[in-house]
């Protein structure tokens, strides 16, 4: 059994990605996590598509959620959620983008679902806490850019990130 971490996780969906979907992640980090709720949906923020990419830029979906949510308990996590197609410069698309030791992140269901899409939002919370990508290829820290490489990656963190996690969070 995967250790419960005890931090509070609000998912908020942007845009219109499926509620069965949000419920099942909900359902999935409650039991990661230890609290997790769903907030209330919210639209696709302006000025964060790319009419040449046709994709929204993940930086700027992930700087107006946390604009939105401004008022949040700094030890809340906020993970936006969303069907649309995300990016950053230099990539072709991107699952996720989070905030180094912040409180925000965002993730995409395009390319995502089931437990894939768990162990990206898992991975996202884990850079929120500090973690950065890990060497170890099960671990859920492992970069991991396409679906066949996040299907051989575990939902947990290895030894190592696991320890730093506890100095972090204690």
């Amino acid at each position: 059994m995967c250790k419960i971490l005890n931090i509070s996780v609000s998912i908020i969906p942007i845009g219109d990605p499926e509620p069965k979907d949000v419920e099942y992640l909900a359902e999935q980090l409650m039991a990661k996590c230890g609290n997790c709720v769903v907030g209330d949906r919210i639209d696709m923020p302006a000025g964060v598509y790319s009419p040449i990419r046709m994709q929204y830029m993940a930086s700027l979906l992930l700087q107006k959620l946390l604009e939105a949510y401004s008022t949040t308990p700094p030890g809340t996590k906020l993970l936006g959620v969303t069907n649309a197609d995300l990016y950053v410069p230099g990539l072709e698309y991107v699952s996720g983008q989070a905030e180094l030791k912040g409180q925000g992140a965002v993730i995409s269901l395009k390319r995502l679902y089931g437990v894939r899409m768990v162990k990206v939002a898992f991975h996202e919370i884990g850079h929120t806490l500090g973690l950065q990508h890990c060497e170890d290829s099960f671990c859920v820290m492992h970069y991991s850019r396409y679906g066949k490489e996040i299907d051989t990656t575990s939902d947990r963190f290895c030894r190592r990130c696991t320890v730093k996690l506890d100095a972090a969070i204690n």
